[in-house]
């Protein structure tokens, strides 16, 4: 079958630009082909009744599909195209959908090569999205064959029939046994049973010449959770019991642990991330993949062994398939990018955990965790408390406090930009020169059951000493006390930086602990301001050109002039962009700098009341360590005279 348009890896998407849709899809081993229909009243396969699509078998390894996007019923949200082999022991190989609408070439879809082992697979769906269509590769499915395939789309086996098994191809893979294929194998484990370690607990391996789980997942784990984890990762074995429920996702022991009070629930996803000796090294990399993780972190027990847990706390009836989702790819992702860190050979890490989260973890359309505008509001509500935004990273706020600076933002997880995150975070340390036994001390502090999680993060210049934070984070705040959890959270961060401070005066006792600003980690990325800005002329002139440039004719003059179209946020991002010009260290630099100064000093950023005036943006910070780059080392600290009492730390709360 020749390409019909350009490949749609797993999980992408793309528009439907036009109505008349034609698939011609070529499997080696067909056993059956459908589409299934979404409906606003349930789910069922197309019927011959159906006027809009039109299924056409074309021999026994090829099927034409005909849909006229104009005529489907206004209640189909969704058509999704599932493939199946003739028999259990028959792999769907090399199967492949090309797709042409309106005549033009406009997409293909395949398995990926790691999926022959698949006996019934979804390769693509078309899906509503505003008045127009969209097209998403899927290219998953179940080695469990048509009963696997049942259960998870929620129709009957019946709803799929099988024809009967074509002559015998030596060039097709006949496995009795499958191997590690979807999300339907079993949660099968080698290691001692053990109640603290996900995956531990042993469960029955599937018996030689019977393939994967079949039928639905035992009643085990918290209830609330045993349909959830249905939807998102299939049927299949499971261990736990009310309060933590373990399985396996393409070969990755996963838990989630629950546990209920009054109306609201606390859900936590943990995989394991190795074991061996613990040393700063292994300790470093822990605390450094925490630090990327808006709420993901990596504890150790006491046998050495690491695990990544995902938090968060909601009300009850929000514990859906849109949080789990969430959760475990925050823990799946930050346990790959610990395993990316560590380079020594007394940790043994797990080498299934892949880049990118699988395709069961990435939310669906119609899945949202809260509502899209709740930061919003949250943050007039914090602007109202004093809380200062940020020039050039947006999402972020920050509250000024008599002992630091503590960020407050949303942050966007791993498996999802639609995640509803606060975090509340403080930089207790900065330019840190540790010594022996730091870093083990500060990861080993870190605890699943923690509400605070210590990090390590890097500065935004190369070089820099790493910078010690300590913080909360939430996913899914109630609505109703967003503020009154933020003061708690505040209070708690206050609480740990305050209990390990006699640990960084011992460990740490060369890192500053003076500074009143809010580091620069280059781990963050941020994405810019709204599209406003960006189509903004003077914008669009800095961000086009050349590295090393010399700055435009009379830029300044010419920005002042657009004061009114500007405004702040346009004076901050311009800042911004003149700031990346001036570190760049080229020839250009030092009038990039002069620049950025001009334009750092029209985005101000307004002290708390009461508070003496000081400079706490990151625009201000990066500003300031181009005028005055701060000594590798801070001076020492002057002893206090002999029978002066302790200094006590000044609290001020941040809500009143």
């Amino acid at each position: 079958m020749p390409d019909t348009g350009p490949p749609l890896p797993p999980g992408a998407n793309t528009p439907v630009e036009g109505t008349a849709v034609r698939i011609a899809l070529e499997v080696p081993q067909l056993g059956g082909a459908t589409l299934v229909v979404e409906t606003s009243g349930g789910v069922r396969t197309l019927e011959p009744s159906d006027g809009f699509a039109r299924l056409e078998p074309l021999d026994g390894r090829s099927m034409s599909i005909e849909i006229d996007l104009d005529t489907v019923p206004a209640d189909v949200q969704r058509l999704r195209l599932c493939i199946w082999s003739p028999a259990t022991n028959l792999a769907l190989a090399t199967a492949r959908a090309a797709g042409s609408v309106d005549g033009a070439e406009s997409f293909t879809v395949a398995l990926p090569p790691d999926g022959t082992d698949l006996r019934a697979a979804e390769l693509l769906e078309l899906y509503r999205r505003g008045d127009g269509w969209k097209v998403r590769a899927i290219a998953s499915g179940w080695a469990g064959h048509v009963p696997a395939m049942a259960q998870a789309v929620g129709l009957p086996e019946s709803a799929f029939p099988v024809r009967s098994v074509p002559a015998a191809d030596p060039r097709t893979e006949r496995d009795p046994n499958p191997g590690p294929a979807s999300a339907s194998r079993p949660a099968s484990a080698s290691r001692p049973a053990s109640a603290s370690r996900p995956g531990d607990e042993t469960a029955p391996a599937p018996e030689a010449g019977r393939s994967a789980h079949v039928g639905p997942s035992p009643a085990v784990g918290p209830p609330a959770l045993r349909d959830v984890l249905d939807m998102v990762v299939g049927p299949g074995l499971r261990v736990g019991d009310d309060s933590f429920v373990d399985f396996e996702l393409h070969g990755v022991f996963l838990r989630l642990s629950y546990e209920s009070s009054g109306d609201y629930a606390r859900v936590i996803a943990t995989t394991p991330a190795g074991e061996g000796t613990i040393t700063d090294t292994v300790a470093l990399a822990a605390l450094r993949a925490t630090g990327e993780a808006p709420l993901g972190r990596v504890s150790f027990d006491s046998d050495g062994a690491a695990f990544v847990s995902a938090p968060a706390v909601a009300e009850r009836h929000h514990v859906d398939t849109a949080l789990v989702k969430a959760l475990l790819g925050e823990a799946w992702i930050t346990a790959h990018r610990f395993g990316q860190r560590i380079r020594t050979a007394r940790w043994a890490f797990p080498t299934l955990l892949t880049e990118q989260i699988p395709r069961e973890l990435r939310l669906g359309v119609a899945e949202e965790l809260q509502d899209v505008d709740a930061w919003a509001s949250v943050r007039e509500r914090l602007e109202d408390t004093s809380c200062i935004p940020l020039v050039d990273e947006p999402a972020a706020m920050l509250a000024p406090t008599t002992i630091g600076q503590l960020a407050i933002g949303p942050c966007a997880l791993a498996a999802t930009p639609r995640a509803w995150t606060i975090l509340v975070e403080r930089t207790v340390r900065a330019n840190v020169y540790p010594k022996p036994g730091l870093w083990t001390a500060l990861a080993t502090g870190n605890g699943e059951q923690s509400f605070v999680r210590f990090a390590v993060q890097a500065e935004g210049l190369p070089g820099d000493p790493p910078a010690i934070v300590v913080g909360f984070s939430a996913l899914q705040l109630p609505r109703t006390q967003v503020l009154e959890d933020l003061g708690r959270g505040l209070e708690m961060v206050d609480e740990a930086a305050d209990a390990i401070e006699p640990m960084l005066l011992d460990l740490a006792a060369d890192s500053a602990d003076y500074r009143n600003n809010l580091p620069w980690p280059a781990t963050r990325r941020w994405t810019g301001p709204g599209s406003e800005i960006r189509s903004h002329l003077l914008v669009r002139e800095i961000s086009g050109l050349p590295a090393g440039a010399d700055v435009p004719a009379q830029l300044m003059k010419r920005a002042r002039a657009q004061a009114t179209s500007l405004a702040r946020p346009g004076f901050g991002y311009l800042a911004h962009l003149a700031l990346l010009r001036a570190e760049a260290k080229d020839a250009a630099s030092d009038e990039w700098r002069s620049v950025a100064r001009e334009l750092v000093a029209l985005a101000p950023v307004e002290p708390a009341p009461g508070d003496a005036p000081c400079a706490t943006a990151s625009l201000h910070v990066r500003m300031n360590r181009l005028d005055a780059p701060r000594p590798m080392r801070p001076p020492p600290r002057p002893a206090p005279p002999a029978g002066s009492p302790e200094p006590t730390r000044r609290r001020r709360g941040l809500f009143g």
